[in-house]
């Protein structure tokens, strides 16, 4: 009896085994067409099926989970609205990154507390991800496991992100109920505590917000268009979302956000989890989570420890760029405005800083298309390593004849490859650009300089975003085969197996496998690689708020430079990330053969992109031509073309041909409308054909003014043309600027104001064309400024009036004790940049004359590189001067003395950049003008809106004052070759 029933249990125990056997190696394969094959699942989704599940839960339905719904390949379409949501989410991160530090200087934080304050990002991204990871892998309710934390953490952002912003106004409410004064030192710094509590809790809604695969090109997206929104006045446009630039550019991501993970959420469909059945851990713990992570950093595999140590020592130093480059750029841009004012009232220091931050998120917009640019352009001349893909030997073995992938033809973007610059290359190169680059910001001390240096972080941010993905997640994917294949090993040994030893023995392989498999599941190794990057955060934020605490100054002293030093000693720790990236090992170090035939059970072979790549090259030659000319047309053209920013005459109604024909017409925006092909064809007309044949020779009459331009879901043409389209298209901007002449920049000739009392509409919050107007003394607009057909030059005839400029008792500026009338040009338009023209004609009349013995600096920039003076210069012998001076760093280059009722008609000729020089052109009436002081070599520098089209008047004792008239017009600014007309060219 005994023994019967020992021999039934030992029979139920074999029968058990098997079965158990049976049931782990089916939860490693998914079938199709009734044959196994290893799972085609990103590497990066680890399976959260536990292995200790019942068999039933092992073969699921046919009718939900067996349909190849959630295996067939998608489309564009669903991989958009797949990660749309990402977008959203990083025009709220971008909102923040912006925004956030310069908010809380604002609020009274010092920038040594500031950096405690951003700890808040690291530690979220230490314990709430990987948590949120935990705890969505083991949901287990109907309508996915994603969607209630990704909707969830949606709605917290939102909540928060909006608070943040509002929170002075908010506190500030509260503490009158409570009978605080908000102005007072406990007020201020409750208002801050509360500021620095919601950038935690918006931190920790932000991370809860998973990124797959396809997210960098939406993240791309978001980061562009978030910045950009930053950049533009909102106040002006948007001014019933918010009172402030943050105010409204929160509302705007909120807006964005909600609505792109509605769409994402509502539209895609997750499969339902409750047919995983029950986890395996009813009450994860983050606890649990990190013992696991711990345990398993013994056993990292090499490639993964290497890329981890790479991201610990880089990530010191992206940290800073991440947080303070709108606070670096504007530190900068301050400096000269604060020189010039250093008792600027709380509110004018509040205004000026705003305008700053938004100056800022000019370059973290240069930067994300830096980043996008690169990760768009970039991989078609790395050469593959780290993607190969295993191509059984199945379907070669079944049509042997076909070599397809062998033998086809490279395409021209397979010949753009470089060999021998690999991922691992391209990533270490990226560090040493960016050490370089951050190694230059001390020594930077203007913003366009500044600018250059954050837009190289992007190719950096794009590498960083790449990279240490791609190795790992190709080790992880191979290290996955080799386990796969080790179990169904197993299950072959098991059909032939049956006693008792075999069985213990193979239940200790079991075990080793599984460990094996632990070690290396993909939640556990990017929750490594996650701490990888958080940790070294910890010790940014440490170091800065040291660097902060020793060169930090006040809010509104000029001379800090401390966030450009913080930034040099994170150069430091990624060029030392540069060096640790040469212990990575290009390649596989997997045997992929070996892996594929111990799964498949035949010979496989492992292709490289430059063998099976044939698809990939071709999406990538129409995604890279049709995103550049779409960036060309919509932003290059028409954005950054200073001659096409504020152009107002006729252009448009031009032929081609005239466009082309013509030295004085600019770059207009119309000149977009091009094909960017037809033109380069007229002058090689090989270089690219339809494919229904040769469009033939074009002459530039016969140019198309439609929109022949290829953009997104329009390309007509084949790989080979369209590539050849975007190389010719690189050209085109060298070809145009061969083609144009002379162009109005920007113009200031009053003909678009009424009256004087237009310019009040100008504010640092509402910053209106064409004039700043804030150098001005106390009393009302018309005693300072008045504008009439009377104030202009007769013989000019473009300008519709002139403007007379006066000096009076009142007009002392802010308190100093210069009498002073300025207008400074309101204007994006490179106005300082290569070779420009300001034109100005100047008069004076008896009544009100100008002091003869006060020395008046006229029509000069910041810096007093050039400018007029006229009257009793300091130094001077005798006690007048009745000369109207032209005037280089100081010296004197021509002079003539300043009769009334004489218009002088003036144009400074200055060359800025390499070899910047400064030349006078001059005449009287109506005469054209004409070079009278050849170009003087000098340190010709402007921000683009540092000149002052005005008068500054010193004080001297013992000549009281007295009121004067000055009068101006044909003001504007012209690029390349100079206007010789009196007024300029027509609008």
């Amino acid at each position: 009896m005994s023994s019967s029933f020992s021999s039934s249990s030992s029979s139920d125990s074999q029968s058990n085994r098997i079965a158990r056997f049976g049931s782990k190696l089916s939860n490693g394969l998914l079938r199709e067409n009734g044959d196994a094959k290893p799972s085609e699942r990103s590497p990066l989704l680890s399976s959260s099926r536990s292995e200790d599940e019942p068999t039933v839960y092992a073969q699921p339905r046919r009718d939900t989970y067996d349909d190849d719904y959630f295996q067939r390949t998608k489309s564009i379409w669903y991989l958009i609205l797949t990660t749309i949501g990402i977008g959203g989410l990083q025009m709220a991160w971008a909102c923040e990154l912006s925004n956030g530090s310069p908010y809380l200087l604002s609020l009274g934080l010092s920038k040594s507390h500031l950096s405690l304050a951003w700890v808040a990002g690291p530690l979220t991204g230490t314990f709430v991800q990987p948590f949120v990871g935990i705890m969505s892998d083991k949901s287990r309710i109907s309508w996915g496991k994603r969607k209630p934390y990704i909707l969830g953490g949606a709605a917290a952002t939102i909540i928060f992100l909006l608070f943040l912003p509002w929170s002075k106004e908010t506190m500030t409410g509260m503490l009158r109920l409570f009978g605080v004064d908000p102005t007072t030192g406990g007020g201020k710094f409750t208002t801050i505590v509360v500021a620095v509590i919601s950038i935690y809790f918006l931190d920790v809604a932000l991370n809860t917000e998973q990124v797959n695969s396809m997210a960098s090109r939406i993240l791309g997206i978001g980061n562009i268009v978030g910045f950009l929104a930053g950049y533009i006045d909102l106040p002006k446009y948007l001014w019933f979302l918010g009172h402030t630039q943050f105010q409204i550019l929160a509302a705007i991501a909120c807006i964005a956000l909600c609505s792109t993970v509605l769409l994402s959420t509502l539209l895609i469909r997750e499969r339902d989890p409750t047919l995983d059945g029950p986890p395996a851990e009813t009450r994860p713990g983050l606890i649990a989570f990190f013992k696991k992570i711990f345990s398993a950093m013994r056993h990292l595999p090499p490639q993964t420890r290497n890329v981890c140590i790479v991201q610990f020592c880089a990530w010191i130093g992206l940290f800073p760029p991440l947080f303070y480059t709108t606070t670096f750029i504007g530190d900068l841009y301050v400096q000269p405005y604060l020189e010039q004012n250093p008792h600027m009232t709380p509110e004018e220091l509040d205004e000026l800083y705003e305008r700053a931050t938004r100056v800022g998120t000019l370059a973290m917009l240069i930067y994300s298309f830096t980043s996008l640019a690169t990760n768009l352009i970039l991989p078609s001349f790395v050469d593959p390593t780290y993607d190969n893909t295993l191509v059984a030997s199945s379907a070669s073995d079944e049509n042997p004849g076909d070599t397809s992938c062998h033998g086809s033809k490279k395409t021209l973007l397979e010949w753009l490859i470089i060999p021998g610059f690999t991922l691992k290359r391209a990533w270490m190169l990226s560090h040493i650009l960016f050490a370089a680059s951050m190694f230059s910001a001390p020594f930077i001390r203007t913003v366009h300089g500044a600018n250059i240096v954050i837009g190289l972080f992007g190719i950096t941010w794009a590498m960083t975003l790449w990279a240490p993905w791609a190795i790992i997640s190709a080790e992880i994917s191979h290290r996955d085969l080799l386990i796969r294949a080790q179990k169904q090993r197993l299950g072959s040994i098991i059909r032939d197996e049956q006693s008792e030893a075999a069985l213990e023995a193979l239940d200790e392989e079991e075990r080793r496998i599984q460990a094996e498999a632990e070690s290396n599941e993909t939640g556990v190794i990017m929750g490594i690689h996650n701490m990888a990057i958080a940790a070294p955060q910890f010790i940014a934020t440490i170091v800065c708020s040291i660097v902060f605490g020793v060169s930090e100054k006040p809010r509104g002293v000029p001379g800090d430079h401390s966030i450009a030093i913080a930034f040099a000693v994170g150069g430091f720790f990624v060029l030392i990330a540069a060096f640790m990236v040469l212990r990575i090992k290009d390649g596989d170090s997997m045997p992929a053969d070996a892996i594929a035939a111990a799964e498949r059970g035949g010979t496989a072979t492992a292709h490289s992109r430059k063998e099976t790549g044939q698809t990939r090259t071709n999406m990538s030659a129409v995604t890279i031509t049709s995103v550049f000319y779409w960036t060309y047309n919509r932003i290059f053209v028409s954005v950054i073309s200073p001659r096409s920013l504020e152009r107002k005459n006729s252009l448009s109604v031009a032929t081609p041909a005239d466009r082309l024909a013509s030295p004085k017409l600019e770059l207009a925006p119309c000149l977009c409308r091009l094909d960017v092909v037809d033109i380069l064809r007229h002058m090689w007309p090989d270089l690219a054909r339809h494919p229904g044949g040769d469009r033939g020779r074009a002459s530039p009459s016969d140019l198309p003014t439609a929109a022949c331009l290829t953009y997104p879901g329009e390309a007509s043409q084949s790989d080979a043309s369209t590539t050849m389209k975007f190389a010719a298209a690189l050209l085109l901007p060298a070809v145009l600027a061969r083609a144009v002449g002379a162009a109005l920049v920007w113009d200031g000739r009053f003909n678009d104001l009424q009256s004087s009392t237009d310019l009040n509409k100008w504010s640092w919050a509402n910053q209106v064309p064409p004039y700043q107007y804030y150098i001005h003394g106390s009393g009302p607009v018309e005693r300072y400024v008045n504008l009439s057909p009377e104030y202009k030059n007769p013989n000019d005839t473009v300008s519709r009036q002139g403007a007379k400029l006066t000096l009076d008792s009142t007009a002392y500026w802010n308190g100093q004790n210069m009498r002073r009338i300025e207008l400074i040009p309101q204007t994006k338009a490179a106005i300082n940049q290569g070779k420009v023209f300001y034109h100005f004609s100047m008069m004076r009349k008896d009544a009100n004359a100008p002091s003869v013995n006060r020395e008046h600096q006229i029509c000069f920039f910041e810096s007093h590189f050039t400018e007029m003076k006229y009257g009793w210069i300091s130094g001077e012998q005798g006690a007048a001067n009745p000369n109207l001076q032209f005037m280089v760093s100081q010296q004197s280059k021509w002079k003539t003395e300043w009769k009334p009722n004489v218009w002088h008609n003036i144009a400074f000729e200055i060359q800025f950049g390499g070899g910047s020089s400064v030349g006078f052109w001059h005449s009287e009436g109506g005469e054209p003008l004409q070079r009278v002081v050849a170009p003087v070599s000098t340190s010709a520098s402007s921000n683009g809106q540092d000149w002052h089209l005005g008068v500054l008047e010193l004080p001297r004792g013992g000549y009281p004052d007295q009121n004067e008239d000055f009068y101006f017009s044909g003001v504007y600014v012209e690029s390349d070759s100079i206007t010789t007309a009196i007024g300029g060219p027509s609008e």
